[in-house]
């Protein structure tokens, strides 16, 4: 919701996601699994069938949540007094955090959307980051994505600022973004509730089964590529951005 990107008549296109993105700081108790990295330094991710939870480290030693709802269960969370949502946190965190969550941070929410602006510049104004692209957070890219529209727009100035290398640096961060968008959409489309794209029949036995089973084949996929170290350093180089 850029207020410049408003104001200089750029048009945004794209869609709301069924999901709402609960966000909070956590305090955490000490370690209960000695085998698994500190909670401090990690990044983590949960695909549960309501939706991805992810904690990313902050420097206080404390993490940061963004656990993406269905509308209405993101409502409920956020009502919920604090010792009631820790352990409905801990709950969902069971077998996969080395902590013990013992106290948040005050819970907000807002709603996720998939979104591409149609141009990046307007005469002298530059749109980076968020104000440019929106992303569903289950990947935790959109933050990258933002640094690299700036890192790349700082070697368009270095190459003189011309036309051509501003055009060049449109074209490029347009194509990144919606590379990430592709990922991201088709990620949460796959995991969410269990159900496949465009399948009408989701609700039914028949729905069900099928969206089980391919989101079985998917995470069976997705070990596969956390056990390849070549895999995960080229993930790893494409969430980066390294060229």
């Amino acid at each position: 919701q850029s207020k410049l990107r408003e104001a200089l008549g750029v048009a945004s296109r794209g869609w709301r996601y069924e999901q709402h993105a609960l966000v909070c700081s956590i305090q955490w108790g000490d370690k209960t699994d000695a085998n698994k990295p500190d909670i401090d330094s990690t990044a983590w991710q949960r695909f549960l069938k309501t939706g991805p939870l992810a904690l990313l480290p902050l420097a206080t030693g404390e993490s940061s949540l963004v656990w993406s709802l269905e509308h209405e269960a993101c409502n409920r969370l956020k009502q919920l007094d604090d010792s009631d949502f820790v352990c409905e946190l801990n709950s969902a965190l069971a077998g996969v955090a080395p902590n013990t969550a013992v106290s948040v941070g005050k819970r907000f929410g807002f709603p996720l959307r998939l979104s591409q602006a149609e141009s990046y510049r307007a005469g002298r104004c530059f749109l980076i980051g968020d104000s440019a692209h929106g992303i569903h957070p289950l990947a935790g890219q959109g933050l990258n994505l933002g640094v690299m529209d700036a890192r790349d727009l700082v070697s368009a100035f270095e190459k003189g600022a011309d036309e051509s290398a501003l055009s060049a640096w449109q074209r490029k961060r347009k194509a990144k973004a919606a590379e990430m968008m592709a990922l991201t959409d088709g990620l949460y489309r796959a995991y969410r509730g269990g159900r496949l794209p465009g399948d009408s029949h989701s609700g039914s036995f028949f729905g069900k089964a099928r969206g089980n089973a391919f989101r079985a084949l998917l995470s069976a996929g997705m070990s596969v590529a956390g056990g390849s170290a070549l895999l995960r350093q080229e993930l790893a180089r494409a969430a980066l951005g390294s060229d």
